[in-house]
């Protein structure tokens, strides 16, 4: 089922009334069709946005971007941001079926593409300046907190859910009851934890990976990338994302650097790319069927260990990824 097939408006027999947001941002009844384009215009604005307010605002120590190079670096965030969002668009519905249906969808494909637009910004810094100016990950962090608390969660699974006592024939997980009875700072506690899962294991990977490589293995931009991402797609996500990025990156690396000749690749488009990765194929990945995932993350000592493997793994994939000629210094 993708965002294209869903009507992209309010069901009040879903959300229980007409949604304020729905009404003030007047999205009531909008075509799918005119639904999708909305979208992906939000995402190519977004992105073109925040390179924008890199001229404003760069980090201390830092000259700026040449101007020529901004509006090349704009223009390929927005070509990246619209594309990523048209894949989104045509991969489906990213939440789970065990959730609830999403009666504001116009709403919640917006917001996605208010983080297609930031990653992209960051990918486009990255991947030409090896740099991620911190305002693009604050704005859009804070962005996605809002979102959630206006629109509802944004991730596709909750703060919490436990499959573990389930027959496997019963696709319904137990799940705290405070989650339903305060929807509104659920969203806003699984957006903060995701934001506070993406900076602390990006942190904690930079610290094992610069131990281990001998030299700074990461930016400090890779954790306020994540920090931002985790807002809108949970700690699930962030920590599948930190677990496939090095993969995307040891081979997307070989390719880029023997099709292009390019020596080194910041790790941050990598990040971005896995995240949103996820993000498409999520409803695909936590299947009640294939219970993999789900029973990974309801069992907290294994779930423990599966996040000491992902740091040491992920340390020694960006050993395989380290160039000798790696810029100096990356933020």
């Amino acid at each position: 089922m993708s965002y294209a097939s869903l009507p992209f408006a309010v069901d009040p027999s879903l959300a229980g009334g007409p949604d304020f947001a729905a009404l003030a941002l007047g999205l009531v009844g909008v075509p799918p069709a005119v639904g999708a384009i909305v979208a992906v215009l939000t995402a190519l604005v977004t992105a073109r946005a925040a390179i924008a307010w890199t001229q404003l605002t760069w980090l201390p120590g830092l000259s700026p971007v040449p101007l020529q190079q901004l509006t090349a670096t704009r223009r390929r965030a927005g070509l990246l941001a619209s594309g990523a969002m048209v894949v989104l668009l045509l991969a489906g519905d990213t939440r789970t079926p065990q959730l609830p249906p999403q009666p504001l969808l116009l709403p919640l494909a917006m917001a996605h593409a208010m983080l297609a637009g930031c990653l992209a910004a960051m990918v486009a810094t990255d991947w030409d300046s090896y740099l991620i100016p911190d305002v693009i990950p604050l704005v859009g962090g804070v962005m996605g907190l809002t979102l959630s608390l206006v629109l509802g969660p944004l991730a596709p699974v909750p703060l919490w859910e436990n499959w573990l006592p389930l027959d496997p024939a019963v696709a319904v997980p137990v799940r705290p009851a405070w989650i339903a009875a305060h929807p509104r700072w659920h969203a806003a506690a699984v957006s903060l934890a995701g934001a506070v899962a993406g900076l602390v294991s990006v942190l904690a990977l930079r610290a094992v990976a610069s131990r281990v490589l001998g030299v700074e293995a990461m930016g400090s931009g890779d954790a306020t990338l994540m920090a931002m991402a985790g807002a809108y797609v949970g700690w699930q996500a962030v920590l599948l994302a930190l677990l496939l990025a090095p993969v995307l990156g040891l081979v997307g690396g070989l390719l880029v650097a023997t099709t292009t000749g390019r020596p080194f690749i910041a790790f941050g488009p990598w990040l971005a790319a896995a995240t949103w990765l996820l993000l498409c194929l999520w409803r695909r990945l936590w299947s009640p069927t294939a219970r993999t995932l789900p029973d990974l993350f309801s069992d907290v000592p294994v779930l423990l260990g599966t996040i000491a493997c992902v740091l040491g793994g992920t340390a020694a994939l960006l050993l395989l990824m380290r160039r000798r000629d790696a810029p100096a210094e990356r933020h």
